[in-house]
């Protein structure tokens, strides 16, 4: 069976490992895949290891939102295959010309949404001439019908977490007999804990051996909350002012410069470290001594599963499908969504704990991980899912 997978976000995060994984599920089952890239060539410079697969760029003229059907038909004309792989980085990355597109060039179409879609919006009316006539939300009747042909669109869904599926069906439309919910998995063996990784990071980094590091390996976007990280790490450096403690956020993304000005402005520039996109998260995890996911929303959580995995202290706030991994005080810390002072106090509480129970917290968290969140089996499911669409 021929598959095509297309993506289009054009910076490397959980949802392309996600991706990746289900392609070199597919392939190892012997199917023809073929990596879509629309608009990018991210593949090729961000993945980790052999890509087991052809790799395509697909040239886009316009924002994808704004790619015409004639184009859409166009460009998807140039790949046939039995089944297209949407994996989408955000619910409303959808267009009724691409699904239309879609259903037309191929025999079966999924969706793998990595993301929890935002809440429906009400209907609201506005009033014109001065407030004299009242409107008829015209708007609010278009984003229906593209949400409604969006939800009738795949003939599967593949959700990443109980919190995506259920947001889909319960306030998008979509049928609960095509939505599938596959948690996200991570490579324990290619994640785990080494001293060695942790000496030269922090070497990279130029940060003493005996600091206490908080941190995150991820995109730097607005949703990932590194802000709030920032303005509560300077916090808890005015509470204990003796103490040497670093901020690590490893990755790219647009708010990479934003970030770095409000360390400086709050005078903890010193203390806060930018090494951009690092070789290994796995070395990046092991030289951090507490994992921070101050999220906006995640749909699971693939950085947070991979510091588990690594045995790291590991604080989140509840912001979609981290309860669904930290489901338990003896694993790490789930903080309310938007709760900065309660993260704080995590972040107390993670820093004032001695070595041997971080170990063991640690080793919990690893141990849960690889009971639940493995990467081979989960990988396994997407790809049986794809596989029986077309039998379906």
């Amino acid at each position: 069976m021929k598959i095509v997978m297309l993506h289009e976000a054009p910076v490397w995060g959980g949802t392309e490992v996600t991706t990746l994984g289900i392609v070199r599920a597919l392939a190892g089952r012997g199917h023809d895949v073929v990596i879509g890239q629309l608009g990018h060539h991210l593949f090729e410079a961000a993945a980790a290891g052999p890509i087991p697969c052809r790799v395509v760029h697909v040239p886009l003229s316009r924002p994808f939102l704004e790619v015409g059907f004639a184009e859409w038909r166009r460009l998807l004309g140039a790949e046939p295959a039995d089944v297209c792989v949407f994996s989408k980085r955000d619910f409303a990355l959808h267009s009724p010309a691409f699904d239309a597109a879609v259903r037309l060039q191929y025999r079966r179409y999924v969706t793998v949404e990595n993301h929890p879609a935002d809440h429906r919006v009400a209907r609201e009316v506005g009033r014109h001439f001065g407030g004299l006539v009242p409107g008829l939300g015209l708007w609010w009747y278009r984003r229906r019908l593209r949400e409604a042909f969006h939800a009738f669109a795949p003939h599967r869904v593949l959700a990443v977490s109980d919190v995506v599926r259920d947001r889909l069906c319960d306030e998008h439309g979509f049928g609960r007999a095509k939505c599938f919910r596959v948690h996200c998995g991570v490579d324990v063996s290619a994640f785990s804990f080494d001293g060695r990784h942790r000496a030269e990071s922090r070497q990279a980094w130029n940060v003493p051996e005996d600091a206490f590091v908080f941190g995150a390996v991820g995109r730097l976007d607005r949703n990932k909350g590194f802000d709030a990280a920032i303005a509560l790490f300077a916090r808890f450096c005015q509470g204990q002012p003796g103490r040497a403690v670093h901020l690590v956020l490893a990755g790219e993304g647009p708010e990479a410069g934003r970030l770095r000005a409000a360390a400086g402005a709050l005078g903890i520039g010193d203390r806060v470290v930018f090494p951009g996109r690092v070789p290994s998260s796995a070395a990046a995890m092991s030289g951090l001594d507490c994992f921070l996911m101050p999220s906006i929303t995640e749909g699971l959580g693939i950085a947070l599963l991979e510091a588990m995995a690594c045995e790291r202290l590991c604080i989140a706030m509840n912001s979609g499908g981290p309860a669904e991994i930290l489901t338990s005080d003896r694993l790490g810390w789930l903080v309310g969504a938007a709760d900065r002072e309660g993260f704080l106090c995590a972040m107390t509480q993670a820093a004032a704990l001695s070595e041997a129970e971080r170990t063991a917290m640690g080793r919990r968290a690893r141990a849960h991980v690889l009971r639940h969140f493995d990467a081979g089996r989960q990988v396994t499911e997407c790809a049986e899912v794809i596989e029986g669409v077309v039998a379906a």
